[in-house]
């Protein structure tokens, strides 16, 4: 039967394993996350350009109707300005077909313009539709891997917790409270002393209290203030 100060580093390298596998769950939701945005980035791209194309469309019919329009008065100012009876009359009628020339030639100008950047929001419309297919099948297969490891692990996750009560029945509770309040607040609060120093910071152990823990007391750090073990009470290379 294995010793209660065994017991409780074998708990604490079994924490370790839990808290792994859950840092692989929380690293693959966030995968899922990202793999989301970018699909919603994607839509949003998409849903902007043909927004900005039907508005160029809209510019475009509301200029024809404007450029019909002025035609239209255009061609009444002439014919008032064939039939003027004074020449005081006819200047002024030439004034008003000027400026009505102007603005449809401006119109026209208008027009040109728009159709210019209609092709180019065309282009980016029907390449945002290609990305946006393109987002969408990726997703839904990485998602679906995704999706499966993460329910894989939480099965694993969910074992390890049931399988931990084998862990904790064995140790006596003046070992296992201490440990489990403070493995509430702070990951990987027991780490193992190696070669005169602590794993959890790297500072050097005073032999005093290197010495106590290789009697197995449980010491803490003097720097970072993570409990001491002794390694080679588990097998194999902890500290490697």
């Amino acid at each position: 039967m294995q010793d209660p100060y065994g017991a409780l580093v074998a708990l604490v390298l079994f924490d370790q394993k839990i808290t792994s596998l859950k840092q692989e769950i929380i690293h693959l939701k966030n995968s899922l996350e990202k793999a989301s945005f970018e699909r919603a980035l994607a839509a949003e791209q998409l849903y902007r350009a043909r927004a900005m194309y039907a508005d160029a469309i809209k510019r475009q019919d509301a200029l024809d109707l404007d450029l019909k329009s002025c035609m239209q008065e255009l061609a009444r100012i002439t014919g008032l300005l064939d039939v003027a009876a004074s020449s005081k009359e006819a200047a002024a009628l030439t004034r008003e077909r000027d400026l009505a020339a102007k603005r449809c030639a401006s119109l026209e100008e208008e027009i040109e313009r728009v159709w210019e950047a209609l092709s180019e929001l065309e282009e980016r419309r029907d390449s945002e539709k290609i990305a946006d297919e393109k987002a969408n099948i990726l997703f839904d297969s990485v998602s679906r891997d995704l999706n499966v490891t993460i329910q894989q692990k939480k099965d694993v996750l969910n074992s390890l917790y049931t399988k931990r009560a084998e862990y904790t029945t064995v140790i006596p509770i003046g070992l296992l409270v201490p440990y489990e309040r403070i493995h509430e607040r702070i990951v990987n609060p027991y780490v193992p002393l190696c070669d005169d120093f602590c794993s959890g910071c790297g500072s050097s152990v005073s032999r005093v209290d290197c010495a106590a823990v290789a009697k197995h007391v449980l010491v803490p750090c003097q720097n970072c203030c993570r409990v001491l073990y002794d390694p080679s009470v588990v097998a194999g290379d902890v500290c490697s």
